[in-house]
């Protein structure tokens, strides 16, 4: 299933953008792909630069997906748009873990982000939390 993510935040005056868009398909294993032609390329300005970042930001959506029954997911990374300059890794990061919980058939409302230890973090509600959809404070 396709989806994307622009993540958009300010904090302290300092804005955080980045745009990740995803494709997932049921598979026996997690697995995280790039799609060629716009990432891999050694003239691309990204060429592995935020690599870590997609990766762990596919898994913080997958290991929530599994503890609520989902299944393991190929994910293919189609599009990243971040500056390397000012776009810190932990935005791109939330943008991919939030393009793909929506990828896995999930509700954006099912998680929020918080700016915590001089980051932006993904947090998810309980299921409780889900049936009164209240956020945490």
């Amino acid at each position: 299933m396709p989806s994307q993510y622009g993540f958009l935040r300010t904090h302290g005056g300092i804005t955080y953008f980045a745009r990740v868009a995803v494709e997932s398909q049921l598979s026996s294993t997690w697995t995280v792909t790039w799609n060629k032609m716009i990432y891999n390329d050694s003239s691309h300005p990204y060429n592995g630069y935020y690599d870590t970042a997609l990766e762990t930001g596919v898994a913080v959506a997958a290991r929530e997906h599994e503890q609520r029954g989902g299944v393991p997911q190929q994910v293919e990374i189609v599009e990243l748009l971040a500056n390397p300059v000012d776009t810190p890794a932990h935005a791109v990061r939330c943008a991919t873990a939030l393009a793909t919980w929506k990828a896995l058939g999930h509700s954006e409302s099912d998680m929020y982000v918080v700016f915590e230890e001089e980051e932006w973090r993904i947090k998810f509600l309980t299921s409780d939390e889900i049936c009164i959809n209240e956020r945490p404070t």
